[in-house]
């Protein structure tokens, strides 16, 4: 029960940044909540009823949505579930003694069905669409679903006297049902014929309201506009020359080499270096020249037996050692990246290895068995000491009993970020997020731009 109540505050990164937001007194809007429910029987004239919903955006994007879905699994787990499984238990005990009780047993599913409805004309209240019909969905809802409680009363009480339902009693049941479902239906659909001839009076209204909240969301109200006419001037053919002469900086910095003609020019540049492949090529600018770097990550050689791939893996193909390219974006020449980026190697990156597996070294080596003999000088990873270091690899029992082990996981910087910031993303449309390489001129570093995304299903008119 208690996780159930308070599983919000554990499973929902979101959730509980909103509530210690508001433990600092900020209200998240959560003080208008009460508007919300009228939006759908009034008919909106202004944008003032998009007004109340974007004053509610916070606590209908990260705070209600949790709470609702804790809700509903309480009710569907110890209102549906376990009064399911009281009803197959008590029909079972029942049945052993002779005396079934099926009129209580059908109170009792006709509670939880309207409960179930009930709920279910709640949540309508915190969806995307709003419109004039959405008032008699809701109202019809929520009539059956009291209408299904009422006769779940009437019937428990009835079923100390009683112990089988009346068939009369169940057709009226049904009959009811039938009848709200076929005039809500029929309001619905006479409403959808009329607002096929008058959609401005009809549809107008709502329209207006989604427009102004996706502005809001969209912050097209930010968006400012700045007029550059540009206008096409001829030049005689007898000034050409100079004219060139005249805006050679502009011309002579214009981007001819495109992504897929730099990655071709520069993918000969690795050389016979079997334990690298190029992962990404960004374009760059430094001072006022552009330029396309290429990152690399750490491939497994094919050479490299199934006997000595655990060791290669973990303590041997661990970095790039020179792990960028560099080529002018304009003239198409190699540049010496050296004179760009004073550190060359890279530890962390993206795909190979560095997404597929960790690395480690023993922390009183002398001699190093990573690429090039490189030494670790960085900050990332911990130092594991027997014996935690056999428990987390069994291997280190047999390679290095008495030594710590300095471990470097998550290296691959997506996974990276979404251990340290989950709440953030960095898969959008089915691709991760683009990172580049920036530098202060000694260290090299990842530049990553932090996208935080909410799902707006509870926000109405969005």
């Amino acid at each position: 029960t208690k996780i159930f109540l308070f599983g919000a505050f554990f499973v929902n990164i979101m959730f509980g940044l909103a509530v210690v937001d508001m433990v600092d007194n900020n209200s998240l809007g959560i003080n208008n909540l009460s508007s919300l429910f009228s939006l759908p029987f009034v008919t909106p004239h202004s944008s003032d009823a998009a007004q109340t919903v974007i004053s509610l955006i916070p606590s209908l994007t990260i705070l209600l949505p949790p709470l609702l879905g804790v809700i509903g699994i309480r009710l569907a787990l110890y209102v549906g579930l376990h009064s399911i499984v009281k009803v197959v238990t008590s029909y079972m005990y029942d049945s052993s003694q002779g005396k079934p009780k099926f009129l209580n047993y059908v109170s009792t599913i006709e509670a939880i069905i309207g409960i179930g409805i009930i709920w279910a004309g709640i949540n309508m209240f915190f969806t995307e669409q709003i419109d004039y019909n959405t008032r008699y969905v809701i109202g019809g809802t929520l009539v059956a679903g009291f209408i299904l409680v009422g006769f779940s009363i009437f019937d428990k009480i009835r079923s100390k006297i009683l112990t089988h339902p009346i068939k009369r009693d169940v057709y009226i049941r049904v009959l009811v049902l039938i009848a709200i479902a076929i005039i809500v239906g029929s309001i619905m659909a006479v409403n959808n014929s009329i607002a096929d001839t008058r959609k401005i009076e009809y549809l107008g209204p709502y329209t207006q309201q989604q427009i102004t909240v996706n502005r809001y969301l969209g912050e097209l109200d930010k968006v400012q506009i700045n007029v550059n006419d540009v206008k096409l001037q001829s030049v005689s053919p007898n000034n050409i020359k100079s004219y060139i002469e005249k805006n050679h900086d502009i011309l002579s910095s214009i981007r001819i080499w495109d992504w897929e003609a730099a990655f071709a020019k520069l993918k000969p540049e690795i050389g016979q270096r079997q334990y690298v492949e190029f992962d990404d090529n960004d374009i760059l600018r430094f001072n006022k020249t552009m330029y396309w770097t290429a990152s690399m990550k750490p491939v497994l050689p094919s050479t490299v037996s199934l006997e000595n791939r655990w060791y290669n893996e973990h303590l041997v193909y661990t970095n790039i050692p020179n792990g960028f390219l560099t080529l002018d974006a304009t003239t198409g020449q190699s540049i010496d990246s050296d004179k760009l980026f004073a550190q060359r190697s890279i530890y962390y990156g993206e795909g190979g290895l560095f997404s597929q597996t960790w690395s480690a070294y023993p922390t009183n080596r002398q001699t190093s068995a990573e690429l090039n003999g490189a030494f670790y000088s960085g900050t990332g990873g911990i130092d594991v000491s027997p014996p935690l270091s056999w428990i987390f690899e069994p291997n280190f029992l047999l390679s290095y009993p008495a030594d710590s082990v300095h471990v470097m996981r998550y290296k691959d910087v997506n996974s990276r970020m979404e251990t340290l910031y989950p709440y953030f993303l960095y898969n959008m449309f089915g691709q991760n997020v683009d990172f580049y390489p920036v530098t202060d001129g000694k260290k090299t570093y990842w530049l990553i731009p932090l996208i935080v995304g909410f799902d707006t299903h509870s926000v109405p008119w969005s």
